[in-house]
C-alpha cells in the first residue's frame, strides 16, 4: 500500500527518506555493536582541575578506544563540548544525571539516592527520560576524579545512585577513579558505601576517604593528564617568579581584608628575597579574579593569566617559581613542575584533606591559613616530587589501561 496521497506515486522526497531510513537502521545496528562509554564529571563550569581531568581521560580514550561512543555527562555540556572539542572524535555531551539528581526534594542522602534510583528504573520525569533510557545501553559508567561526591554537594549522591540502579538493570560496568569522597556524615557515608560496594572499581585519592569507605587508596586523576595531555606548560620565557591563585569562594568565616593582607605580605616577602615578576592565575572564573582586582593597583606590573590563557596555552609554571594557592590541582601541577609553594587551607574537612593528600605524596609545600591570625609561611618544596609525579602519572596510566584494555 502506498504511503503517499497520490495512488501509485512515490515522490523523490519519499525515496530519499527511505534511503535515509536504511542508513539510520544501519547506524542503529552499528551503535548496538559499538562500545558505549559514559563518563561523569563536573566539567564545563569551568574549573581548570576538572577540565584537565576530563581532557586527560578523553585523550586517553581517543587513543585506546577511538571507535567507541564516549558520552560526557556534566553540569555544563555546551561549554564542555566547546573546550573539549579536540579530544575524542566521538564525544557527545549531556547533563542528564546532574539534572535528574537536582530534582529530588529530599534533604538526606538516602532520600536523594532513592529518588534517583526510582527515576532511573521507572522513568516518569519528562525532561530526562530520554537520557535515562539511553543510560541502559551503556557499556560502562565512569565517574572521573574530583571532589564532587561528598556532603559539600549533597545532591550529587543521586548521580551515584542512578549508576547503581543502571548496573542493577543491565549489568553494565561502573568505575569511580581518583575520588575525593570527604567530608561525609555517618549516614551519607553508610549509604554511599552500600552503593559503591557493587561497583567494579572504586578508589579514593586520599587515605582518609579510603579508610572511611573501606576502598582502595589511589591517586588523583590529574596524574593521568600529566601522562597524556598536550599543552601542559606555557612555552614562554620570563614567566613571573611569584604566582598567586587564591579563590574567593569557600572563604566563609574568613575576613576578606585579612586574606588580602596574607597575599600582600607573601608577595612583599618574596620581593624582599629578590624574586621578580608577579602573576595572578584564574582557574575558575570569576572566583579567582577577586583578589587580583583588589591588589592590582598596589602591584600595577602584575600579570593576569585568565582561564582561557592557561587552557589554550598551558600552565605558567616552572621550577624557578614560588606559588601561593588555595587550589588543590595547582598545588599538584605546580609542584610537579618543580615550583616551591605554600598552600592555604580553606573549608576544614574538604580542602585540607585534598592538600593533605599531596603533602603525604611529598610535595614538601608549606601550609598556611586564612583563619583569623593565620598567615602564609615561607614556601618550600621537595626536589624529589617531580620524580614522584612522573611515577604517579605512569601508575595512573597503567590503571587506565587496566580499566580499558
Amino acid at each position: 500500500m502506498s504511503d503517499t496521497l497520490i495512488p501509485g506515486w512515490r515522490s523523490p522526497a519519499a525515496t530519499r527518506w527511505a534511503s535515509l531510513g536504511k542508513r539510520i537502521r544501519g547506524w542503529k545496528e552499528n551503535k548496538r555493536q559499538r562500545e558505549q562509554i559514559y563518563l561523569v564529571a563536573p566539567a564545563g563550569i569551568p574549573n581548570f582541575g576538572d577540565e584537565f581531568i576530563a581532557r586527560g581521560w578523553l585523550n586517553f580514550l581517543a587513543s585506546q578506544r577511538p571507535h567507541a561512543d564516549v558520552w560526557l555527562d556534566c553540569p555544563e555540556p555546551g561549554r564542555a563540548a566547546s573546550m573539549l572539542r579536540d579530544t575524542h572524535p566521538r564525544l557527545r555531551t549531556t547533563n542528564t544525571l546532574w539534572q535528574m539528581a537536582y530534582q529530588s526534594t529530599s534533604d538526606n542522602a538516602e532520600g536523594i539516592g532513592e529518588d534517583a534510583r526510582r527515576l532511573t528504573r521507572e522513568l516518569g520525569s519528562p525532561k530526562v527520560d530520554i537520557g535515562l533510557s539511553q543510560l541502559r545501553s551503556m557499556s560502562t559508567i565512569h565517574f572521573l576524579g574530583g571532589g564532587y561526591l561528598n556532603d559539600v554537594w549533597k545532591q550529587n549522591i543521586g548521580i551515584v545512585a542512578s549508576a547503581h540502579e543502571a548496573k542493577k538493570l543491565t549489568g553494565l560496568r561502573v568505575y569511580a577513579t581518583g575520588q575525593g569522597f570527604l567530608p561525609q556524615s555517618d549516614d551519607s557515608a553508610a549509604y554511599l558505601k552500600r552503593l559503591i560496594s557493587d561497583f567494579d572499581f572504586v578508589e579514593s585519592r586520599d587515605d582518609a576517604g579510603a579508610s572511611v569507605l573501606g576502598i582502595t587508596h589511589g591517586l588523583d586523576d590529574a596524574f593521568l593528564g600529566l601522562a597524556v595531555n598536550p599543552r601542559q606548560v606555557m612555552n614562554e620565557a620570563n614567566l613571573p617568579e611569584i604566582m598567586i591563585l587564591i579563590q574567593s569562594d569557600f572563604l566563609e568565616g574568613s575576613d576578606e581584608a585579612h586574606v588580602t593582607d596574607v597575599i600582600r605580605d607573601f608577595i612583599r616577602s618574596r620581593q624582599d628575597e629578590g624574586l621578580q615578576g608577579i602573576g595572578f592565575v584564574e582557574a575558575m572564573p570569576p572566583h579567582d579574579r577577586h583578589f587580583y582586582d583588589i591588589l592590582r593597583d598596589e602591584f600595577p606590573d602584575a600579570r593576569y593569566f585568565s582561564f582561557q590563557d592557561i587552557w589554550e596555552r598551558g600552565l605558567p609554571a616552572g621550577a624557578n617559581q614560588t606559588w601561593l594557592t588555595s587550589r588543590f590541582h595547582f598545588h599538584l601541577l605546580a609542584a610537579a613542575a618543580g615550583a616551591k609553594g605554600t598552600w592555604l587551607s580553606l573549608a576544614p574537612g574538604y580542602y585540607d584533606v585534598k592538600h593533605g593528600s599531596l603533602a603525604t605524596l611529598g610535595t614538601g609545600w608549606s601550609q598556611g591559613s586564612v583563619a583569623p591570625g593565620g598567615e602564609a609561611p615561607a614556601p618550600a618544596a621537595s626536589e624529589a616530587f617531580s620524580d614522584v609525579a612522573r611515577r604517579s602519572a605512569l601508575t595512573k596510566l597503567a590503571l587506565a589501561r587496566r580499566l580499558y584494555p
